[in-house]
């Protein structure tokens, strides 16, 4: 219980001031979050388990990680898409240039000069796709095959980030494909990477600091 409790607070203290920076309601935001949270939480809870053992976010996962390989992992991540973004699509252009920003936390963040914060705003809403699938869906379907399984969350989570940018912008079609075959690439290293070591922690560290690195990098271009 006190491990879900110390999720909670994350995902609570994320929604918050993320809602607050983004300038929506903050009392809906918040309450989606924890609601997001609790779902995958309680599931496993219905099966007898412990959910925070059982995703590997207790600290004695700590010790089965090689934090200098996930954070190597993470910044070699970060750098190709950081690359393919730039060369191929000039997506940081079309993104500052749309009147519908993808990314909205981040860039909100960035024009308010407060995206320092992302140690605050990031670790919830990564920490709640991790729970998701990496999570939920992947260990859920392991049982059948481990391929499949990655291969699934992978997917499921390229559409999530997908779908929006279809739907809301005038991107270009192959810009809006770049937002499925991302997700859906980044997905799949972190499933593999977290299997490796039996815990979403990696998958967190990895994802987070790829989030935070590119606040970092947009905030630099938005003011250069």
């Amino acid at each position: 219980m006190r491990g879900i409790a110390i999720l909670s607070v994350v995902v609570i203290i994320s929604s918050i001031v993320g809602n607050m920076v983004r300038g929506t309601d903050v009392i809906g935001g918040t309450l989606l979050s924890i609601v997001l949270l609790l779902i995958p939480l309680i599931a496993i809870r219905f099966k007898s388990r412990d959910p925070v053992g059982y995703f590997g976010l207790d600290f004695k996962a700590l010790s089965r990680i090689d934090v200098k390989t996930v954070f190597l992992i993470a910044v070699f991540l970060f750098s190709i898409i950081s690359l393919l973004d730039w060369y191929p699509f000039h997506l940081w252009d079309r993104i500052f240039e749309s009147d519908i920003m993808v990314g909205s936390t981040s860039m909100a963040m960035v024009k308010k000069g407060v995206f320092y914060l992302a140690p605050i705003v990031m670790p919830g809403g990564t920490l709640l796709e991790e729970v998701w699938f990496r999570g939920l869906i992947q260990y859920s379907l392991r049982r059948i095959s481990l391929h499949l399984a990655v291969f699934v969350q992978s997917l499921l989570f390229g559409l999530v980030h997908f779908l929006p940018v279809y739907i809301a912008t005038d991107f270009p079609v192959a810009l809006k494909l770049w937002f499925f075959l991302y997700p859906f690439a980044i997905g799949m290293v972190l499933g593999y990477t977290n299997e490796r070591y039996k815990s979403l922690l990696p998958g967190w560290i990895i994802h987070y600091t790829n989030n935070v690195l590119a606040v970092f990098l947009m905030a630099i271009m938005w003011k250069s």
